[in-house]
C-alpha cells in the first residue's frame, strides 16, 4: 500500500495509457497516400529506426521528413507525410474522466516518448491534454524512458521528492525504471486495474 497523504504529483505515460495507438494505422496511412508496400514501409522504420531516434529529438520534422522520403523514395509533400504519420491514436476515455477528479488533490505531470508530429496533434486535437500542469515530452528532453535521466527530469520538474510522486506508464520496464529512481511506478495493463489502484491506495474518494 501506498501512503496517500504523501503522494503530491501523478504522472502519467501518453500512448497506450491515456491514448491507445497503432503504428499500423500510421503505416497504412502512409502507404496509402505514397502507394507504397505498408510491409516495406513497417520493416524500414523497424530496421533503421529513424521513428525511435525522431522520438529522441534527433531530428526536426522537416529533418524527418527528408530521412523518410529518401529511404522510402515517395513523392509526398511534408505537409500530407506529417498528417498520415500522426493520425494514429484514439482515447481511452475511462482513463482520461479520471483526470480531473485527480486533479482536485494532485499536480498531473505527462511524461511521454513522443516526437514533434504526434505531440503537436494530440495536443491540438485532445483538449483534456490541458489539465495537466506540466508535459515533459522526450524530443524536447532529447532523452526517452526508462532512462534515469528521464526521471530525474521528472522529480525536478514535479518540484516534489521521489516517494512523493506516481508514475504510470504501458510498459514494465519504463515503471521499474520509475522505481530505480524512487518514483512509484505502475505498469498500466486495463482500466480496471487503474482504478483499482486507485481506490484501494484511496487516491480517489470520489467517484461519478
Amino acid at each position: 500500500m501506498i501512503n496517500q497523504d504523501k503522494i503530491k504529483v501523478i504522472a502519467f505515460d501518453l500512448g497506450n495509457v491515456l491514448l491507445p495507438f497503432s503504428r499500423w494505422k500510421a503505416v497504412f496511412n502512409i502507404a496509402r497516400i505514397s502507394k507504397k508496400n505498408p510491409f516495406a514501409i513497417a520493416l524500414w522504420f523497424l530496421l533503421f529506426g529513424q521513428w525511435q531516434d525522431f522520438d529522441r529529438g534527433k531530428y526536426t520534422t522537416t529533418e524527418f521528413y527528408e530521412v523518410v522520403k529518401k529511404g522510402l523514395k515517395f513523392k509526398i509533400s511534408e505537409e500530407e507525410f506529417s498528417d498520415a504519420f500522426a493520425d494514429m491514436f484514439r482515447e481511452n476515455t475511462q482513463v482520461i474522466n479520471l483526470l480531473p477528479l485527480l486533479k482536485q488533490k494532485f499536480k498531473l505531470i505527462l511524461l511521454s516518448d513522443i516526437n514533434p508530429v504526434h505531440a503537436n496533434f494530440c495536443i491540438n486535437r485532445y483538449k483534456f491534454l490541458n489539465i495537466f500542469d506540466k508535459k515533459i515530452l522526450s524530443y524536447q528532453v532529447k532523452v526517452k524512458k526508462p532512462a534515469p535521466e528521464m526521471f530525474q527530469i521528472l522529480i525536478r520538474e514535479a518540484e516534489a521528492c521521489p516517494e512523493e510522486i506516481i508514475f504510470i506508464d504501458d510498459k514494465a520496464g519504463n515503471a521499474r525504471g520509475a522505481e530505480r529512481a524512487g518514483i512509484h511506478g505502475l505498469h498500466f495493463k486495463s482500466e480496471k486495474q487503474l482504478l483499482n489502484f486507485f481506490t484501494q491506495n484511496k487516491l480517489l474518494t470520489s467517484l461519478k
